[in-house]
């Protein structure tokens, strides 16, 4: 059975719901009533505390080891971001049916089929093969693997055979560079 999607209306209303149990426990005579309020409001602060420091932690430029601790998602979310820096239009496909890119991202009339892989073993040709399979598919202009860590020899081999663009730790390592250096305040 396929999973429902969770819509904002849902989220809403689970929102909604507990306000009005937090307002009725502060405010009602039950006493169990009102130690639930409190741990949904204790609750509620531990999830906005949690969200900010994510937020903060994976908006500011980072260096290349604390690359090496986010998952896979929040890697791509990265690298959009680092894209975006870099004035390219970024638009996130990412999931079960992305055949083969997690990010397109457009600059100059120009369209880029991004696979962004967060590794610590060498990425193989099955990468450069999905890149190039969904450069075709999503009509972009060039093929391009990112990853925090390295290439193996057939898949460099491919990818100079097809001009397939490959990022490697070093390189990346070199972006987040020049973002750091745009981000510092100048004096």
């Amino acid at each position: 059975m396929p999973r429902r999607k969770r819509n904002t209306s849902d989220a809403a209303e689970l929102v909604w719901n507990m306000a009005w149990l937090i307002l009725l426990g502060l405010f009602g005579t039950l006493p169990w009533l009102r130690s639930l309020a409190y741990v949904l409001i204790g609750a509620g602060v531990v999830v906005v505390i949690w969200r900010l420091v994510r937020y903060f932690k994976f908006t500011r430029p980072l260096n290349i080891a604390q690359v090496d601790e986010m998952s896979g998602p929040e890697f791509e979310r990265f690298i959009a971001k680092l894209l975006a820096y870099q004035g390219y239009e970024v638009r996130c496909i990412g999931g079960l049916d992305d055949y083969g890119v997690d990010l397109i991202a457009s600059r100059g009339g120009r369209k880029h089929a991004i696979q962004a892989k967060r590794w610590k073993q060498p990425v193989s040709i099955e990468a450069v093969r999905a890149a190039i399979a969904g450069m075709a598919y999503h009509h972009c202009d060039r093929a391009v693997v990112i990853t925090s860590s390295h290439f193996t020899r057939p898949a460099k081999e491919l990818a100079r055979g097809t001009q397939c663009l490959l990022i490697d730790r070093q390189q990346l390592a070199l972006e987040i560079g020049k973002w750091q250096q745009a981000q510092k305040p100048s004096s």
